[in-house]
């Protein structure tokens, strides 16, 4: 390219690297502030903490076995605000009551403050509860009336950034009450995740089929089936 005198005039470059989001050129501050953020994420999530913009999720089938998730990997995020979701079988975090009776891991999922919810109104197991003594005394009542009960996960969505992920998961479970009557339920969960710690867990069976459950077990001679709800 020729100037009006006829010399060359040389192009110049913008400093810094083109940004991968947004097609901006940002200052070589802005970019070593951002691999900054990245590396301290990856450091508390491992390697495959993150997934590039725009990666195409995957489906994948759901597991057969009943039980707990034991899974606490941090699901793969996208982009902030994309509203992309990805469809997996791998819980982010211990989101439910192990198959033997042990709530714990559920409980040290949760961030220091969250909400616990069971969907329905004016049942045992219904209400919201904040704290981690009322939230163990509910699992406790939840083994008492469902001894046996055991989960088995169909499929899992996330969606979200580490700091704000939300997790959906579909789900069967089955249990024999403390009658020895065999039946079944299903549902959903709701998780909201805050750099891995859980601050919303509300729990949505099919309250139908609970409520029946609850009703039979009461006649049966379980008077705590229809006690009042644990809350706080």
């Amino acid at each position: 390219m020729r100037s009006a005198s006829g010399g060359r005039v040389q192009r110049s470059e913008p400093t810094g690297r083109r940004c991968a989001i947004g097609g901006s050129r940002p200052d070589d501050a802005a970019v070593r502030s951002r691999l900054r953020e990245l590396a301290a994420v990856r450091r508390r999530f491992g390697a495959n903490g993150l997934s590039a913009r725009g990666r195409r999720w995957q489906s994948r089938k759901a597991p057969t076995s009943a039980g707990a998730w034991t899974s606490c990997q941090m699901p793969s995020p996208t982009a902030a605000g994309s509203g992309s979701w990805r469809s997996s079988t791998t819980s982010p975090v211990n989101a439910w009551p192990s198959s033997r009776g042990d709530a714990e891991p559920v409980l040290r999922a949760f961030a220091q403050r969250f909400e616990h919810s069971f969907l329905g109104e004016n049942h045992a197991l219904s209400g919201s509860r904040h704290t981690l003594t009322t939230t163990r005394r509910w699992y406790e009542r939840l083994y008492r009336l469902l001894p046996d009960i055991k989960f088995e996960v169909r499929r899992v969505w996330v969606s979200g950034s580490p700091w704000n992920t939300i997790v959906v998961a579909e789900w069967k479970e089955t249990n024999s009450g403390t009658d020895g009557v065999r039946t079944s339920n299903c549902g959903i969960h709701f998780l909201h995740l805050r750099w891995g710690r859980a601050t919303h867990l509300i729990i949505c069976p099919d309250t139908v089929g609970l409520k029946a459950t609850l009703d039979r077990l009461a006649i049966a001679g379980n008077s705590e089936a229809h006690a009042t709800p644990i809350v706080d």
